[in-house]
């Protein structure tokens, strides 16, 4: 995909990953997702432990945000579900990302070629910060991105902290260096030091989402109640929790829930996009 847009394949997660745990859960979903948006927009800092709707433990802090995928299509964008859609050679998207609460937002991006890229930082110097209720969009110069060959799978990665990372921008640093043709040898000694510390940075990301409770459905009661449950089974701290589109919801819901009061909760969101040849899209 050119801009005029797939992330690491490493990023593809082996945690245990719930799904929808009762019939019907899906007639709750409407009214359980406002519940849970206003929960992570009204959590301040300093405050007691609470717990989110439906969710049997404590929460120590919790960030969100939501995501829309929008096909540029006749001069209108169009909000589609990605993980069911198909997109054609020539097809022109845009991210829009709504955060729920202030937070620091990495974004790395993989074509189906392998090109990795960093949206965001820019630079070092830029940290990420996005503002509560102020939703931006990729590109970010209210261009669009294209499909182009070669098709496949093409991914977008988010990162989201409570508190900017010193690892994320290494890693970010890494991925938005020159090709290593246009590099000094100063330069490229840096950029194999570099590599190895990303690699070690990529490894303990890994770890830390495999080791989180994970659970893309409609949310309910009784899915967020099993998810607790879950959290209570395993001992683990961190819960990440995503709604995909439906109904009227025309985005995705994504929150990490922290357990654990010496750790802030780390948001990893996975938006894969698939292009096919025209002729075999479906329609």
């Amino acid at each position: 995909m050119s801009q005029t847009v797939g992330l690491w394949r490493v990023w593809s997660c082996g945690a245990l990953v719930l799904g929808v745990f009762v019939a019907g859960a899906g007639a709750e979903a409407p009214e359980y997702r406002e519940l849970l948006r206003r929960s992570v927009e009204q959590r301040r800092p300093n405050l007691p432990p609470d717990r989110l709707p439906g969710l049997n433990r404590d929460v120590q802090d919790v960030i969100g945000l939501e995501y829309t995928v929008l096909l540029h299509k006749e001069g209108k964008d169009i909000p589609v579900d990605e993980t069911a859609h198909d997109f054609h050679q020539g097809d022109q998207i845009r991210v829009r990302i709504s955060p729920l609460c202030d937070m620091y937002v990495y974004i790395f991006y993989e074509r189906a070629g392998g090109q990795r890229l960093c949206l965001q930082p820019i630079s070092k110097e830029s940290p990420p910060l996005a503002k509560r209720h102020q939703a931006f969009e990729l590109p970010a110069d209210g261009s669009v991105y294209e499909f182009d060959a070669p098709v496949g799978e093409e991914k977008l990665l988010i990162v989201a902290t409570t508190q900017p990372s010193e690892e994320l921008a290494v890693l970010a640093d890494m991925v938005c260096r020159k090709s290593d043709e246009k590099l000094t040898a100063t330069e490229k000694t840096r950029r194999e030091q570099l590599r190895s510390r990303s690699q070690k940075i990529l490894r303990a990301l890994r770890e830390e989402k495999e080791n989180s409770i994970q659970y893309r459905g409609p949310f309910s009661e009784q899915a967020l109640f099993k998810v607790g449950e879950e959290l209570q089974r395993r001992g683990v701290g961190q819960a990440i929790l995503e709604e995909p589109p439906h109904d009227k919801q025309k985005g995705t819901f994504c929150a990490a829930a922290s357990f654990d009061p010496d750790n802030q909760p780390e948001l990893f969101v996975s938006i894969t996009l698939r292009s096919v040849p025209k002729s075999t899209a479906k329609q």
